[in-house]
């Protein structure tokens, strides 16, 4: 394997491998470093497609144990294993992680298996022996589950979400500290198989940076799924070891004691708890400093607008740069950079434009600002709904929950939207493909779409505007 390359990319997630095609299929020699030998990052192996595999599997098992029979259909004996579900997520990940290698063999990026830090700004170091020189080097090495100074992980009953997408057994009960996107989706998931999750968000409502009728609508939702509790405002005060002791087991369960905004108190019996309170750059081990690479003052890698650090020659991407952590964001970074460096096209990223979605039931996706935002940073808009529970293809599908929004500007321009329904994430395309194109609320009015739908709602929506008033928040 050569050791002198065009390109050098310090791991293989979504940016990385992105990144490392993209300049392979311009022609240059690249080499991907990764410390796991299946490639793909956190995003194929422990983050986005295990939840979304367990989340999927979990919502089909919900739904036929809570069927309506007024449908025609009638489930019996539907049965449950957190065993085969754990294999079925294993296949899936492995052959999406064989798509990629497939890729690399076929455009000729070279994979060492290893942790790569910096010796200097053209050379990296590899775990396994290897040292690597790049004339241009692109860290991607995305993020970690952030940890509490009060709460040390343990790995088996005090976990991340990388160690809870990976248990075999299913748990009788959690707690998940945290109730943003990882802790919202991991709920979900083993409320729905009969695990009495109790979640504890240190804001005032799940989803705390979503606006409230966005949120009201999901706590509504969860609460029909019974053995799921959510208490705000709260944090954990101490954790304790309980060991119950019987004929046929040994049991260790965690104690938890809490206050929130309803009171002070304790939660036993509990087999796990998870720690979801964020993610934050994995930098740890890059050595940045042999390369003179510089971090913000968030301990993420300062970058410019062509995501170019203050050493020339070195990149940064993904999660280990400031912004949202999103797998496409990384992608499209990954491939941005490839671009500056060897063809200078002319574009940028549209960051108001990458949208994010939240895989509850109903799906939650968003893109560009929310009311929050628009009133915070003072900004005249308008603001106008449609409703799941009138378009007919929701009906026929009872799917009608939820609502679509579209914020616009005084030029009826689309400032932000967020869409809560079935395939609310397939959906939001439609509002990125406006707002990336600049296109008017009056312009998308005019688009037809086919009949019986749920993009129809969009249609709807923004015929509505014609009749809203433009909200001023800085009066």
């Amino acid at each position: 394997m050569h050791t002198k390359y065009d390109l050098a990319i310090l791991g293989g997630g979504a940016g990385g491998y992105s990144a490392s095609i993209e300049a392979a299929k311009l022609g240059k020699k690249v080499v991907c470093i990764d410390a796991e030998e299946r490639i793909g990052g956190t995003y194929v192996n422990h983050g986005c497609i295990p939840s979304k595999v367990f989340l999927n599997v979990t919502s089909h098992y919900y739904r036929s144990t809570h069927h309506n029979i007024r449908n025609g259909i009638q489930y019996n004996n539907v049965t449950f294993s957190m065993h085969d579900m754990c294999h079925h997520k294993n296949d899936i990940v492995l052959g999406i992680s064989k798509k990629i290698e497939d890729s690399f063999r076929k455009y000729g990026v070279d994979k060492i298996t290893g942790i790569g830090s910096f010796i200097d700004k053209n050379t990296i170091s590899v775990t396994n022996g290897q040292k690597v020189t790049a004339e241009n080097i692109i860290i991607a090495t995305g993020s970690k589950s952030r940890e509490m100074s009060n709460i040390k992980m343990n790995g088996s009953t005090i976990i991340s979400s990388k160690e809870i997408l990976n248990i075999k057994t299913a748990p009788k009960k959690i707690a998940v500290l945290g109730g943003g996107v990882i802790g919202a989706e991991i709920a979900i998931t083993f409320g729905r198989i009969g695990t009495e999750v109790i979640i504890l968000e240190h804001g005032n409502h799940i989803l705390n940076n979503m606006d409230d009728d966005v949120v009201s609508i999901a706590q509504t939702q969860f609460k029909t799924i019974k053995n799921i509790k959510i208490f705000s405002n709260a944090s954990i005060t101490g954790i304790s070891k309980q060991q119950k002791i019987s004929d046929v087991t040994n049991d260790n369960f965690l104690i938890i004691d809490y206050v929130s905004s309803d009171n002070h108190a304790q939660l036993t019996d509990v087999d796990i708890l998870l720690v979801a309170v964020g993610r934050t750059p994995n930098v740890d081990t890059l050595e940045l400093q042999n390369a003179q690479v510089q971090l913000d003052e968030r301990g993420a890698i300062a970058v410019n607008g062509n995501m170019q650090t203050n050493v020339k020659n070195v990149y940064a991407i993904g999660d280990v740069v400031c912004g949202i952590m999103l797998a496409h964001k990384a992608a499209a970074e990954g491939r941005f950079v490839v671009s500056k460096i060897y063809d200078d096209k002319d574009y940028k990223i549209s960051y108001g434009a990458i949208p994010s979605v939240v895989y509850t039931q109903p799906e939650i996706a968003s893109v560009g600002l929310s009311e929050k935002e628009l009133k915070k940073q003072e900004i005249n808009y308008k603001v106008a709904k449609a409703y799941f529970k009138d378009n007919h293809r929701a009906i026929l599908s009872s799917s009608n929950e939820g609502f679509i929004k579209i914020l616009a500007g005084e030029d009826s321009k689309i400032l932000g939207a967020a869409i809560v329904g079935q395939n609310a994430g397939e959906l939001i395309g439609e509002i990125v493909l406006a707002m990336q194109n600049g296109i008017s609320i009056d312009n998308m009015s005019l688009l037809i779409h086919s009949y019986p739908c749920m993009n129809e709602i969009i249609e709807e929506v923004m015929r509505t505007f014609q009749s809203t008033q433009l909200n001023y928040p800085a009066i």
